[in-house]
């Protein structure tokens, strides 16, 4: 009576036929346990079958095992899948995007006449003596301003600027979101090609991002577009969505709350394209 199990490979039973046919049998028994182990694994961590384990089954089942050890098959297939799991996850991760770049210089000059400049350098050392006992009060000048995080185009460059309750300036750009506040004052040093846009475009932006003050000087002609004919120095408060002319003393200085001191156009002779400011405590000029 003929055997009813087939012999595995290496048994002594059976005829050369049926023993050839058992020998090539046994090991796709084992290679086809193998990759199922794979792929039970794969299923259980909800991840594909590649190419490589399968490969791995293959290299396994013909170190010898054969149909009767399925048991161990499917584990070693699984062994060989968690390998090459923890080698993908062994991967390093793929690199975040570059951080943006805010430029500290629009690369313009600061000022279009030896006048303009005197006036804003002169304006920027008398402030920078008043306040430098002053932990928290910063002063600044032709730094790039930027007020939208993320977008390098929206910026200001105030000739001069003040910043109340900052330890210290930014030593390339300022970025409001990261002062967390704006200047309280700003000062633009006007000039025939500025005029339009200091009265226009930058007073809108500059009470959009809360600004406190915004001054205008001339320190060559009359201010265009003065709320009062005739000045060349003109201050403003926000006041709501826009800016609001700060009163004239009697002399014609202007008081700066944000500053705490009064300024007006310097009338010593040679000196009539610079600012004075005076303590209103003292009233002494700087």
């Amino acid at each position: 009576m003929p055997n009813p199990t087939p012999p595995l490979a290496g048994s002594s039973g059976g005829g050369g036929s049926e023993s050839s046919r058992v020998v090539l049998f046994a090991p796709r028994i084992s290679i086809r346990a193998a990759e199922c182990g794979v792929r039970e694994l794969a299923k259980e961590r909800g991840l594909a079958a590649t190419q490589g384990s399968a490969s791995s089954s293959l290299a396994m089942a013909r170190m010898g095992m054969n149909g009767a050890n399925l048991p161990a098959m499917l584990s070693l297939g699984k062994t060989a899948a968690a390998s090459l799991m923890a080698r993908t996850s062994a991967r390093p991760a793929e690199r975040s995007a570059p951080a943006i770049e805010y430029p500290y210089s629009d690369g313009k000059a600061m000022a279009e006449s030896p006048r303009h400049v005197d006036a804003i350098l002169y304006a920027l050392a008398m402030l920078r003596n008043r306040f430098a006992e002053s932990s928290f009060v910063q002063v600044g000048a032709n730094m790039n301003l930027y007020y939208q995080e993320g977008d390098v185009e929206k910026k200001l460059v105030p000739d001069l600027f003040v910043v109340r309750g900052l330890a210290a300036l930014p030593e390339t750009s300022y970025r409001v979101w990261e002062a967390g506040r704006p200047p309280g004052f700003v000062l633009e040093v006007s000039s025939p090609a500025s005029a339009g846009r200091d009265r226009g475009v930058k007073r809108a932006l500059y009470a959009s991002i809360g600004v406190t003050e915004y001054w205008r000087f001339n320190p060559v002609g009359v201010l265009k577009g003065a709320s009062r004919p005739g000045q060349r120095l003109e201050g403003s408060t926000l006041v709501g969505l826009g800016y609001e002319p700060l009163g004239l003393g009697a002399d014609g200085s202007i008081r700066s709350e944000v500053l705490e001191l009064d300024l007006r156009v310097d009338s010593r002779p040679g000196m009539e394209h610079l600012l004075r400011f005076r303590d209103p405590g003292t009233g002494e000029d700087l």
